[in-house]
């Protein structure tokens, strides 16, 4: 998506003040102007945050959130793995076992 299609959308939106199709229907006017601005937000938000982001040095941020979310999901993970892979070994099934096939091997 280029930043001119963004700023065409913007450019509908203040266009639609001049629409004399609503001389007669103040309300329908701004109901018009709100709807295209609206949508002129939502089609050029997301590109003009990534551009900020970007130059901020922040463009790898959503990635970086992704991963410091999943860092605590894979530590209980692990946890539960090595909970159970004791339990296992204690019981002769876990990775010490004589065949050495052991429980998560």
């Amino acid at each position: 998506m280029k930043f001119s299609d963004v700023l065409a959308e913007f450019e509908a939106s203040v266009a639609e003040l001049a629409n004399p199709a609503y001389d007669n229907d103040p309300a329908g006017r701004f109901a018009a102007v709100q709807a295209k601005f609206y949508s002129a937000f939502n089609f050029g938000f997301k590109p003009i945050l990534n551009l900020g982001l970007t130059q901020l040095g922040l463009g790898q941020l959503p990635a970086n959130m992704k991963k410091a979310l999943a860092f605590i999901p894979a530590k209980v993970d692990a946890f539960i793995v090595k909970a159970v892979d004791k339990v296992a070994s204690r019981l002769g099934i876990g990775k010490g076992d004589r065949h050495g096939t052991g429980m998560f091997n």
